[in-house]
């Protein structure tokens, strides 16, 4: 399906932006990917754009979220209804969280205790959690073949910032919990830290590595995917605008 396609059929629809979309769906398309987990469904936009570019590469995505996820409106199955995409998407819902359906998934592609890798991407846009997302990185990694990307989703998202800030569960955390981006330091000591990735770069909220063992080129210059000025000024004022906050209380108590 043709990008202007899948984009008129969910236009609308949050929370990826079509700017966003245009990415994902380039970027399959340009690496010929065939193997794709999303781990986070939300709506089920990115799995349509993913979803799309699939179809036109011969491939499939495995979508996964907690089974609240069917509650909302639209759901991923009814944008996957309405793009036709029901045979290249499969949604997967568990109880709790996605790591168990990764374990599954490790046991389902293992021999005689060794899993054989077989995923060429996994986008994270899930739990946005540090504990979570940092075992679900070493989980994908088993599953990632030499040469596939992980994309990490909203690197400087907080609890404190986000509208679960007065719930029960977020008053009760540390300030460095509510306060620090749980993403951005799963990417930035745990994966930039792995000797297996490379090829690290930030396009806005966007955080994309290459586990390494491949000699193909960097499919995101492919693409011309380069950190826009807006995502380089949130990135690096973001800090600066949370110490001018500080001073501000401190000042006017």
């Amino acid at each position: 399906m043709e990008f202007e396609q899948v984009r008129k059929l969910i236009h609308g629809v949050p929370f990826i932006s079509e700017d966003q979309g245009k990415m994902l769906y380039e970027f399959i398309r340009a690496g010929g990917m065939k193997e794709c987990l999303e781990l986070g469904i939300g709506h089920g936009v990115g799995s349509c754009y993913i979803g799309a570019a699939l179809q036109e590469t011969g491939g499939k995505l495995t979508t996964i979220d907690r089974v609240s996820a069917k509650e909302r409106e639209p759901n991923v199955e009814a944008l996957l209804n309405r793009t036709g995409l029901e045979s290249v998407v499969t949604p997967v819902y568990e109880p709790n969280s996605y790591t168990w359906a990764l374990l599954r998934m490790i046991e389902e592609h293992s021999v005689e205790g060794v899993c054989t890798p077989y995923l060429d991407f996994c986008f994270v846009d899930g739990a946005h959690l540090f504990e979570p997302d940092a075992c679900a990185f070493f989980l994908v990694d088993k599953l990632l073949k030499p040469g596939g990307w992980v994309l990490f989703d909203d690197l400087y998202w907080t609890i404190g910032s986000s509208e679960f800030a007065q719930e029960e569960w977020a008053v009760k955390l540390s300030p460095a919990e509510r306060d620090q981006p749980h993403i951005l330091k799963v990417y930035e000591v745990l994966v930039k830290q792995h000797p297996a990735y490379g090829d690290f770069r930030i396009t806005g909220q966007w955080g994309w590595a290459r586990k390494k063992g491949s000699s193909e080129g960097n499919v995101l210059d492919a693409i011309g995917a380069h950190e826009t000025l807006a995502g380089y000024l949130k990135r690096y004022l973001r800090p600066w605008k949370r110490r001018l906050k500080k001073l501000a209380g401190f000042y006017g108590s």
